[in-house]
């Protein structure tokens, strides 16, 4: 279920992410990065696990603790950025609101190179209809859950728990996760021009 989780929350990131570039607001953006902790915290959990809950990791569970509280606070904070912009762009009328599926003439960023990944697959399977994205989706996470599962036997760390191999685990890809949405982040702001009217749908 950690897996399945990971594996979402990667897909709702870049949904969201997604939703920036066609709305206009690229406040929504911010929402992505506030997500980060949260996916860090699952992490933790996965990482505890795959060590069978040793008690040498024991000090997960209270470093995921502390992402999940950390990431509440950030998915406040970018919630409350979207809400003001969407004030202010109110106030300014740059708001317009259409009816849902009419064509906004917004242009989607399509994300392609070494960082694209598992984010990235609504908008690489957009073509499919929903429910096959939902299946290929539960594939991944079968496929990782049992690679995890089973693949963890056939090395030692599992039994022999360790503190750098444990904290490897999570902050290189966090850290990776990091820099994808930063070279995200540049390539939005190298792209962009002026402010544009924020369409809602």
């Amino acid at each position: 279920i950690h897996i399945s989780s990971l594996v979402e929350w990667l897909v709702a990131m870049g949904l969201v992410w997604q939703y920036a570039d066609v709305c206009g607001n690229q406040k929504w953006k911010g929402l992505t990065w506030g997500m980060l902790p949260l996916h860090t915290s699952g992490i933790c959990a996965c990482t505890y696990h795959f060590f069978y809950n040793s008690e040498q990791v024991e000090w997960l569970v209270a470093l995921q603790a502390g992402l999940t509280t950390f990431g509440n606070f950030t998915l406040w904070f970018a919630a409350y950025r979207i809400y003001q912009s969407m004030q202010d762009l109110e106030e300014d009328g740059k708001v317009e609101w259409v009816e849902e599926g009419k064509d906004t003439g917004a242009v989607e960023q399509v994300v392609t190179g070494w960082w694209a990944g598992i984010e990235d697959l609504p908008q690489a399977l957009a073509n499919d209809q929903d429910r096959l994205l939902v299946i290929k989706l539960a594939l991944i996470s079968v496929a990782g859950a049992f690679l995890v599962k089973y693949g963890s036997r056939l090395i030692d760390a599992p039994t022999n728990a360790d503190v750098k191999v444990a904290l490897a685990i999570i902050f290189v890809p966090t850290g990776f996760n990091m820099l994808k949405w930063y070279l995200r982040s540049k390539s939005t702001e190298d792209s962009d021009g002026p402010v544009k009217d924020i369409d809602i749908i």
